[in-house]
């Protein structure tokens, strides 16, 4: 289905704001329209994005790499298409901070990936994490596409080394953080 600025979309929410045309961009360039331009490049390039004042308090606030002493969960990332390594920085600062990560990288998929071997390696692998770390079970029989017992038992051995640091950083104090506006 196509927007009324070039755009394709899919799953678009059923209500939006009124004018509003933003949803999932699926394929095509963006046509910029002339009565809007002058708004988008104030909002782009305006001074409500550029890092200082009150933008550079929402940033550090909202930045997840400047708070990644602060996390205590064990967290998998998955990062997909030509900006697979987005969040390489946050798992680089929590493996060098010993936290529980795992990033897995899909340069090829989409958002919603639609190969079946990457849909079923992204869905398994997340259900196995959840049944880890929430349960405590593991799965025995390999199934995904080119897992073998091997894979599968050296994935719960990261994991198990994983659960390791997890219990080394619940025993730290909690992280509290105060925002300064400097």
């Amino acid at each position: 289905m196509g927007g009324r600025d070039g755009l394709k979309y899919a799953a678009c929410p059923l209500t939006r704001p009124a004018g509003s045309t933003s949803c999932c961009r699926i394929a095509g360039h963006r046509q910029p329209d002339p009565a809007t331009l002058g708004r988008t490049r104030q909002g782009v390039f305006g001074s409500r994005l550029r890092p200082f004042g009150e933008s550079r308090v929402r940033w550090i606030r909202n930045d997840p790499s400047l708070y990644t002493d602060c996390i205590r969960a064990a967290l998998r990332i998955e990062s997909y298409g030509l900006y697979a390594k987005n969040y390489s920085d946050v798992y680089a600062l929590l493996r060098r901070q010993y936290r529980p990560v795992e990033m897995l990288m899909f340069p090829d998929g989409g958002h919603a990936l639609s190969r079946p071997s990457e849909r079923m390696i992204s869905l398994q692998g997340n259900v196995d994490w959840y049944r880890f770390w929430l349960k405590g079970e593991r799965r025995e029989e390999p199934f995904v596409p080119m897992e073998t017992a091997q894979k599968l038992k050296d994935q719960y051995a990261r994991w198990d080394q994983m659960l390791e640091m997890k219990a080394a950083v619940d025993q730290a104090p909690h992280c509290v953080r105060e925002l300064s506006s400097n």
